[in-house]
């Protein structure tokens, strides 16, 4: 430790993690420093920050105390999670959001960030937990550190929001392949996303209508056709030429399976002239 002081005023983010006295406490805190002084400096790293010692930074100013500091030159979170575990009366769930969040920044495994912060081997799995809901519902870490929110009941909502995200990822992707146009305005907010989604299925639904109507139209074009075709000509062949003119528009073909389209329109155009030629055959012998 160094007797230089530098504050800056800053409070390190990882000191901030950690849950501030109560009102009541810090009042009695206030009260003692008031009565004995500050017994216990406020610690800074090397460059001013402050890293322990909010409360009694808090406390000093509320007895009208003048604060004294000191400089700690080793690894400030190092410091921080020692001082703070040691003199702390922490809940396993607020050990739990502190190990999580620290677990991200240091890159721990969660057995380790368990260890770390004082938890034994059946609260490890308070650990995966806390962090779920730092990263799925970040709003809730608060009532966590209060005890206003108990871990199971933050975890179940952090899931089901982690799978509405997810859906919700899905949904803007099948818009952004099918129908950016409506993704541009969901991000504009002239729609919402279940309102897009909405458009783009009633979209489909009605494309899809078209298309079956016009098949079907398509089909009983072509039924007409080949009956017309055999009303006028297979009438008046001789039997064996009645075959052959059958066989060009054969009659098995259901409407479901026969498709009007440019090559079925060029090879009915060839066997209209092969049913033309067996007709010029059948008036020559006649």
């Amino acid at each position: 430790m160094k007797n230089e002081v530098r504050p800056t005023g800053e409070i390190h983010p990882f000191a901030d993690r950690f849950p501030m006295m109560s009102s009541e406490r810090l009042s009695d805190l206030a009260e003692d420093i008031r009565e004995n002084g500050l017994r216990e400096p406020i610690v800074l790293d090397g460059a001013g920050v402050l890293i322990d010692g909010r409360n009694r930074l808090a406390a000093c100013a509320e007895a009208g105390v003048a604060p004294v500091f000191r400089v700690c030159d080793g690894d400030p979170v190092a410091y921080i999670i020692s001082a703070n575990l040691a003199r702390r009366d922490l809940t396993a769930t607020q050990r739990a959001v502190i190990a999580a969040e620290y677990r991200f920044t240091v890159n721990q495994t969660q057995r380790e960030a368990a260890r770390t912060f004082g938890l034994g081997e059946k609260s490890n799995g308070l650990v995966g937990m806390a962090a779920v809901v730092l990263t799925h519902a970040p709003d809730l870490r608060d009532g966590l550190m209060s005890g206003a929110t108990m871990m199971r009941s933050a975890y179940e909502d952090a899931q089901k929001r982690k799978a509405a995200a997810e859906s919700d990822a899905a949904k803007r992707a099948r818009l952004e392949a099918e129908a950016p146009e409506l993704l541009a305005m969901v991000d504009e907010r002239e729609l919402t996303l279940a309102g897009a989604i909405a458009e783009l299925d009633e979209r489909k639904r009605q494309a899809a209508e078209r298309a079956r109507e016009y098949r079907e139209r398509q089909e009983a074009e072509t039924c007409n056709l080949v009956r017309l075709v055999e009303d006028a000509a297979v009438g008046f062949l001789s039997e064996r030429r009645r075959a052959e003119a059958r066989d060009l528009f054969d009659p098995t073909l259901s409407a479901s399976r026969f498709r009007v389209t440019a090559a079925t329109l060029r090879t009915a155009a060839e066997n209209l002239g092969k049913l033309a030629d067996i007709w010029e055959r059948q008036e020559e012998t006649q």
